[in-house]
């Protein structure tokens, strides 16, 4: 498990370093990729104590939440023809 908290912490680390020197806001951004690509980012429970571990903020846990919520109900609408 440390190895996996220390693997997602560099990789959060330099997702939010790399957008900031780009100008970029990292949270829009992961979004717009996120529907862009239709990724469904988490398939199962996420280790919130784990994520906070690696340096997520709670408020970047609830917004990766309510996203993936809102990109499965997309994906599911649409492979049922609603969309």
């Amino acid at each position: 498990m440390r190895d996996e908290i220390g693997h997602v912490y560099i990789g959060n680390h330099w997702y939010h370093a790399l957008s900031a020197k780009r100008g970029l806001d990292a949270m829009k951004c992961f979004t717009e990729l996120l529907h862009k690509y239709r990724i469904v980012i988490f398939k199962g429970a996420i280790n919130t104590d784990a994520r906070i571990q690696a340096g997520f903020t709670q408020c970047e846990l609830d917004w990766i939440y309510e996203v993936e919520q809102t990109l499965k109900s997309y994906i599911k609408s649409k492979k049922s023809g609603q969309i």
